[in-house]
């Protein structure tokens, strides 16, 4: 394989493994290694590093912003560093005796264990990207050490992204471990699904996946990110808003030309396919056109997710049997991966496993 500068940019899954290898791994002066993730805003870096803070806790309670987390929980401090000054992790200088010492002031862990995230990075001050590196090299800054359960990691934007980055410190380069971060659609999609998002947000990315993140950083208006279409599927979820009002949130969330397209979709709902029918393992012809057939998985899905658990299996397996007839196993692959996230219990049934082993080669 031909090696080219995009084989450099990594997807969720892959960053996933690396942090895990990384932050678990000893260096020579007997302090963990300390990942930096770099990537563009709205993409999920937060999110990925959260999960690698729960399989960390290894079944411990995760506490935010505990300084002492007992031996049954593990902290994690979420530290911001944009707009931050350099008293609030160096300490707030004294004089004692004659000599100038800096007391912290309690923002860094004191015991325990659990990982210190500094985010924002990029947004840092010269000055203060230089107190976090003699952090990392030493363990240490001034007075304080950290303690030895405690682990680093970084994150920020790139300075290609345009969202106010600074130059990082050549010396602190040296001290990290850069890993370039992309967002991935396939990823997203199984990560998505099992958090719930808005089925007909699934159905439009899986549609139209070019608008997952597509960002202008000449344009001063809402644009679509991951964390954007997280946003806008609570609302939706939470306020269960009409045609008029979704516009309005679909904007504020994810920009005009998004928004176009996503309610273009979601009007396609109202010419599916009698689900009634489908359910009850009847003869219905496939709807034309690519946005009808996504936009008919994502009916069906939502349909599905509200069905009596009694009959859960036979309407789930009848679905499943209209949908590969569809001329593509995408939207199969796409509404096994829906089903799944919105009720996990299909997992259990004859039918779901049957399709797992005959499709071995589709990510679920």
């Amino acid at each position: 394989m031909e090696v080219t500068m995009s084989n450099f940019k990594f997807k969720p899954s892959t960053v996933l493994k690396a942090l895990l290898d990384i932050i678990n791994t000893i260096s020579g002066s007997g302090r963990y290694l300390v990942p930096f993730i770099q990537g563009a805003s709205g993409i999920g870096k937060t999110d990925i590093i959260l999960e690698m803070v729960q399989i960390l806790a290894n079944g411990r309670e995760v506490i935010a912003n505990c300084l002492n987390p007992s031996k049954d929980e593990f902290g994690f401090l979420d530290f911001r560093l944009g707009g931050k000054d350099t008293i609030e992790v160096n300490g707030l200088p004294t004089v004692e005796d004659g000599l100038t010492v800096f007391t912290p002031i309690g923002y860094l862990p004191q015991s325990g264990e659990g990982v210190l995230f500094f985010d924002e990075f990029a947004q840092a001050t010269p000055a203060m990207q230089a107190y976090i590196g003699q952090l990392i090299r030493e363990g240490q800054l001034n007075d304080y050490t950290l303690p030895k359960g405690w682990r680093i990691v970084l994150a920020g934007n790139r300075s290609t992204d345009r969202a106010g980055a600074n130059k990082i410190l050549t010396h602190l380069r040296g001290r990290v471990v850069s890993i370039d971060f992309e967002h991935d659609v396939n990823d997203w999609m199984v990560w998505a699904s099992d958090k719930g998002i808005d089925q007909r947000i699934l159905g439009f990315i899986q549609y139209m996946p070019q608008y997952l993140h597509d960002i202008d950083s000449k344009v001063d208006a809402p644009q679509p990110t991951p964390r954007q279409y997280e946003n806008l599927s609570d609302i939706l979820k939470q306020r269960n808003p009409d045609y008029d009002m979704m516009q309005v949130y679909a904007y504020g969330t994810i920009g005009e030309v998004a928004t176009l397209e996503f309610l273009n979709f979601v009007q396609l709902m109202q010419d599916v396919p009698n689900l009634k029918d489908i359910f009850a393992g009847k003869e219905v012809e496939v709807p034309d056109g690519v946005g009808l057939q996504y936009a008919t998985v994502v009916a069906i899905s939502a349909m599905l997710k509200e069905c009596d658990a009694k009959k859960l299996a036979v309407h789930f397996e009848n679905a499943l049997k209209y949908i590969e007839t569809f001329p593509t196993q995408e939207y199969a692959m796409f509404f096994m991966r829906s089903i799944a996230g919105a009720r996990p219990e299909v997992k259990d049934t004859a039918v779901f496993s049957k399709f797992m082993v005959d499709h071995q080669d589709l990510l679920i």
